[in-house]
C-alpha cells in the first residue's frame, strides 16, 4: 500500500502536525511521493542507494503514522 497523506489523515491541520514530527528526509520522501515520483526517482533525488531504501523509509513512516493516529 502506498503512503498518501491526502488519503491518510484528510484533515490539513493534522497532516501538518504529523509532518512536523518527521525528520526532513522523511518529509521530502512524502512530498515527492505526493508528486507521483517513483521510488527509484526519489532514491536518485535524495541520494539513496536504491529504491529499496526509500521503501524502508516509507514503511517506517507508515508505522509512525499508525502511532500518531492512535494519540
Amino acid at each position: 500500500r502506498d503512503l498518501r497523506m491526502s488519503r491518510g489523515l484528510g484533515d490539513v491541520y493534522k497532516r501538518q502536525q504529523f509532518m512536523q514530527t518527521l525528520p526532513d528526509t522523511d518529509r521530502k520522501i512524502i512530498l515527492l511521493r505526493m508528486q507521483n515520483d517513483t521510488l527509484a526517482e526519489i532514491a536518485q533525488k535524495l541520494n539513496f542507494a536504491n529504491a529499496g531504501s526509500v521503501s524502508k523509509h516509507l514503511a517506517k513512516i507508515r508505522k509512525q503514522l499508525e502511532i500518531y493516529r492512535k494519540k
